[in-house]
Parts: C-alpha cells; sequence; structure tokens
C-alpha cells in the first residue's frame, strides 16, 4: 500500500498518451451519466481550492460522497493527508481500472491543508469506517479516481 499512496512512481513513469486518452474517454461518459451531489455538504465556488496539483484534477463532480473502510494512511511532503478507502458496495463505481491496477481497487482520498483543522473533517486511521464529502476527480498523471480536495470526513 505504502507504493500505492506514495507519488514516486508516478513522476518516473507518466501515463502514456493514448492510455489518457481512454481514461478521458471515460472520464466524459461517467460524467455524462453522474450527477454531482447538492446540499450542506457541498461547497461553493472552486471545489479545487487548495489543491496543490490542482492543474492535474479533471473534476468528475463538484460534490461527491464515499462511505468505506480506510485501509492505509500518510501524511505527504505537500501536507495532505491521504488515505485508500475500500468503498462499500453503493459507491464502488466512484473507482475506475487504474484504481483497480494501482490501489486494488481502492479510492484515493485527499485532505488538504487548509482542510485538516475545520470541525467537519475527523483525520481518519487505518480501520476506521468513514463517510467522506468532496470533489471526485481524476488525478490526471495517475489516471485514478480520487476524492480530492476532501472537506468532510466523518468516522462512522
Amino acid at each position: 500500500m505504502e507504493k500505492a499512496i506514495s507519488e514516486e512512481e508516478e513522476e518516473e513513469n507518466p501515463l502514456p498518451k493514448d492510455i489518457q486518452k481512454l481514461i478521458d474517454k471515460e472520464d466524459e461518459e461517467t460524467k455524462e451519466k453522474h450527477q454531482s451531489k447538492e446540499g450542506e455538504h457541498c461547497r461553493d465556488g472552486n471545489v479545487l481550492n487548495g489543491a496543490s496539483n490542482e492543474e492535474d484534477l479533471k473534476v468528475l463532480a463538484d460534490c461527491q460522497d464515499a462511505v468505506g473502510d480506510v485501509m492505509h494512511t500518510k501524511k505527504m511532503d505537500d501536507g495532505d493527508y491521504k488515505f485508500l478507502l475500500k468503498l462499500e458496495d453503493k459507491y464502488e463505481f466512484l473507482a475506475n481500472d487504474k484504481n483497480e491496477e494501482k490501489t486494488d481497487g481502492l479510492l484515493v482520498v485527499e485532505v488538504v491543508p487548509k482542510d485538516q483543522d475545520l470541525k467537519r473533517v475527523d483525520l481518519p486511521k487505518e480501520g476506521d469506517k468513514v463517510h467522506v464529502w468532496g470533489a471526485w476527480v481524476t488525478d490526471k498523471p495517475k489516471g485514478w479516481h480520487e476524492i480530492h480536495p476532501t472537506w468532510e470526513v466523518i468516522k462512522q
């Protein structure tokens, strides 16, 4: 899990252009089928505000929730708190083939530094069951899906 959650592999081995195009096509189909959530758990304005790699993130939904079990956590060099989430069946659609390939099907979740002290963010530990809310994105260099930034984390 440590290798999957680290940033190093993708810096050395970016996705080939043909794979990026395939992911882009699949993402467009996903966006057409999926409607962003609305309500009190969502955020107005630039939902990527605070993400240090904003240019690498393609928004699939401005607001999305997910529920699952935390499998691994790590504080990243950029200050983000990253964890991998084993999704409940209802939320498995949030992960794509690259999640399957690189994270064993786990969803990547990142809480940016500006959100880590919010009252609605309880940074989890491995083994916690959580309900998260944030922007559902594709990390373009890696090809996988994430909830990033995540602005609400509630331990169940």
